[in-house]
């Protein structure tokens, strides 16, 4: 989002609703991972992770995420790893994650604009 922080994207509704779009599409291409690895539905994230995790979020305050972080100084960004990656492991499952996907266009982007390379 160029430079805000998580305070500001859990307590927006709009940011919010994306936010917990991109963790279904997260969840479900880990849950089609463990399946692939053979893991039992035991294993499989569900909404008890998703609510954790929206809690811990919510309690970070004005926290800056590093990828934020690194946009803001102008510094190379791990879109990569930390972006493309889960993206292309989700299309390797056939699990469909298009917010996710369009978050790592505009990331993507950014980087090319911004040169950070």
């Amino acid at each position: 989002m160029g430079g805000i922080t998580v305070d500001k994207i859990v307590t927006d509704v709009g940011l919010r609703r994306l936010a917990d779009l991109v963790m279904d599409e997260t969840i479900a291409a880990a849950n089609a991972d463990l399946q692939q690895h053979g893991f039992d539905e035991s294993f499989y994230l569900g909404e008890a992770e998703k609510k954790q995790m929206f809690d811990l979020s919510d309690g970070m305050g004005p926290y800056r995420t590093s990828t934020m972080i690194d946009f803001v100084e102008r510094r190379p960004m791990e879109v990569q790893f930390l972006f493309r990656k889960p993206v292309e492991r989700a299309a390797a499952l056939g699990v469909p994650a298009p917010h996710l996907e369009t978050l790592v266009m505009q990331i993507e982007a950014l980087q090319r604009f911004h040169r950070l390379f």
